[in-house]
């Protein structure tokens, strides 16, 4: 569903790249370009010792690669998901038929074990891992669509849950490598039903709640900020209440989590408001 909507087969390749840019990597650039800004003011005194030892270029080339580390780091997904995106749209392109185009993308999560593609850019490795997922998604989601109004959905989920099951300890049993990933590849695939029928029935009773859906289609701003939100709480805790309490607390590290998913409300509307263009959004990026 969620592939429905960011790829159309129907674009030709500039519009496609061009609101692909323009939706991932103007937030990838943007949101780099204020937190280097605050890692070079205050980061390299409050981090740890790798932040102050290493040179004020390194963030950039990390980010330049595709492999962020010291500044905004989860925002790797970004560059992944892009090269992803274009490369199913080429597969698609290249490739008509529906079934040849499934069981190639059966096989690139074998291509990091076969060839070494640690340290590649835009972490290539992991796009290997997951364009399966993304791509099947996008063929059959309209078999999934009419699966979930189905009255035998709860059944069926319910069989597709076992077999997760059975995979998973399947998996800890198995040794050889290629079997692990076949049967990882399937599991993840068996666990989506039942994924997908749990939220339906959760929707269906408690309906739209709008602050969630307002906090996940602002996922990336949530994304950018959250680990600085909790390394500022980190660092009060500790200068107010102690070390020891920190790291022996769990509920408080739990009611830090709840504290910054509604504070995250912040610079997601400030964002919005004031600054759309961090996002690609605003009159700057309206079609002409």
């Amino acid at each position: 569903m969620i592939c429905d909507k960011v790829y159309q087969p129907g674009k030709s390749a500039d519009p496609f790249f061009r609101h692909r840019s323009k939706q991932l990597l103007i937030p990838y650039v943007c949101f780099f370009l204020v937190f280097y800004a605050f890692w070079l003011v205050a980061g390299r005194k409050i981090g740890d010792g790798l932040d102050v030892n290493i040179p004020f270029y390194e963030p950039i080339l990390e980010y330049l690669y595709g492999r962020p580390y010291h500044v905004c780091w989860p925002l790797w997904f970004v560059p992944c998901l892009f090269l992803m995106q274009c490369l199913f749209y080429a597969l698609n392109k290249w490739v008509k038929n529906k079934s040849g185009l499934t069981l190639l993308l059966l096989v690139f999560p074998f291509v990091p074990y076969i060839i070494d593609l640690s340290g590649t850019p835009f972490m290539f490795n992991l796009v290997c891992s997951y364009i399966p997922f993304y791509g099947v998604a996008f063929l059959y989601r309209d078999y999934l669509l009419r699966f979930l109004e189905g009255r035998k959905r709860y059944i069926l989920a319910l069989g597709f849950f076992i077999l997760y099951l059975f995979l998973v300890w399947t998996y800890i049993e198995v040794d050889d490598s290629y079997l692990k990933i076949a049967i990882k590849t399937l599991a993840c695939f068996s666990v989506i039903v039942p994924l997908f029928v749990l939220l339906k029935a959760l929707s269906s009773v408690f309906g739209r709640v709008k602050i969630v859906e307002y906090i996940t289609t602002n996922a990336i701003v949530v994304l950018a900020c959250h680990t600085y939100l909790i390394r500022i709480f980190q660092l009060l805790i500790v200068h107010f209440i102690g070390k020891e309490y920190w790291a022996d607390s769990y509920w408080l590290k739990f009611g830090i989590v709840i504290a910054i998913l509604f504070l995250m409300l912040i610079p997601i509307w400030g964002i919005n408001r004031y600054l759309p263009f961090m996002l690609g959004k605003g009159r700057l990026f309206e079609k002409k």
